[in-house]
């Protein structure tokens, strides 16, 4: 089992409907790399909002962080929603400094 630090222990099958989620809701963006013999590879990036929020989360000593004790994606985004930036229909991928 993997741990997601502070937040939860993940498992292989938590994490990749959760990146869907945030996809969805367009805090990152995922970019296909074709290889040869194999399923294409995603690369992910962090969108500008979803850098922020990061970083924020990083940051926050407030208690927000602690919200995202919850299971599920529902959880991690409502986090992402109290930090007060909306993720923009704009795909640009951010780069973590």
């Amino acid at each position: 089992m993997l741990r997601i630090q502070p937040f939860w222990p993940a498992k292989h099958s938590q994490i990749y409907p959760l990146l869907a989620k945030l996809e969805q809701e367009d805090y990152i963006s995922v970019e296909l790399v074709p290889q040869r013999d194999k399923p294409d590879k995603k690369s992910i990036f962090p969108d500008r909002q979803g850098q922020g929020c990061a970083q924020g989360l990083v940051r926050s000593a407030d208690g927000r962080a602690r919200a995202a004790r919850r299971d599920d994606a529902e959880g991690v985004l409502h986090v992402l929603r109290q930090t007060g930036i909306r993720p923009q229909n704009a795909r640009r991928p951010a780069r973590f400094p």
